[in-house]
C-alpha cells in the first residue's frame, strides 16, 4: 500500500510541478507580448513604466536580477530621455529596451535549443 501512495504522491508532485512550469512560460509569454505591445503603440514611456512595476513582483519568481535590473535600467532611461526631449537617444534606449524584452521572451519559449 505505501508504494501505490508513494508513486501517486510522485505522480501528483510531478503533475503540479509541469503544471508550474507551463503557468510560468504562459505568463512571461504575455507579460512579454504586452510590453512590446505597449512599445510599438504607446508614445509614453510612463505606460509601459507602470505595467512593469506592476510585473516584477511575479517576474522576480523567474527572472534573474540581472535581467530585471537590465529592463528597469532601460526604461528608466527612456523616461529620462523623454522627459529631457532627447529623441535619438529616446530611440536607441527604447531599442535596447525591446531587444532585452525579446530576450526574455526567446529564453522563455518552449524549444529544443531551450531544452538543450
Amino acid at each position: 500500500m505505501s508504494g501505490k501512495l508513494s508513486c501517486l504522491i510522485a505522480a501528483a508532485v510531478l503533475i503540479v510541478m509541469i503544471a508550474a512550469v507551463i503557468a510560468n512560460a504562459i505568463y512571461i509569454r504575455s507579460t512579454t507580448y504586452y510590453i512590446l505591445m505597449l512599445i510599438d503603440t504607446s508614445d509614453s514611456i510612463f505606460i509601459i513604466s507602470q505595467y512593469w512595476d506592476e510585473c516584477i513582483p511575479k517576474l522576480k519568481l523567474t527572472l534573474s536580477q540581472k535581467e530585471l535590473d537590465d529592463i528597469s535600467l532601460n526604461i528608466n532611461e527612456a523616461i529620462i530621455c523623454a522627459e529631457k526631449q532627447d529623441g535619438a537617444e529616446y530611440k536607441r534606449t527604447m531599442a535596447r529596451l525591446r531587444r532585452a524584452i525579446e530576450g526574455i521572451k526567446t529564453r522563455e519559449e518552449f524549444s529544443l535549443e531551450n531544452i538543450f
